[in-house]
């Protein structure tokens, strides 16, 4: 089975940021419920900024209303 990976700005929209960002592909999402944590895994050609990564992960917090949002970068 093929699997389409979507981009960032695909799913999210509403989010406006750098590029780079924007254009990475969502490998995979997690919630854990119980520890109200939401872990997500990026799939990206360039090198992505830390403040980038921290103002994302701010905004999910917020969209998501979850104590800990963390992203995990993996590069093509």
């Amino acid at each position: 089975m093929s699997e389409q990976l979507k981009a960032l700005k695909d799913i999210f929209p509403d989010y406006e940021t750098d590029k780079t960002i924007l254009e990475a592909k969502i490998k995979n999402v997690n919630l854990y419920k119980k520890i109200n944590e939401l872990v997500l895994t990026l799939i990206a050609q360039d090198r992505i900024d830390l403040i980038n990564l921290y103002k994302f992960e701010n905004y999910l917090k917020i969209r998501f209303k979850v104590k800990d949002a963390k992203i995990i970068i993996e590069n093509s």
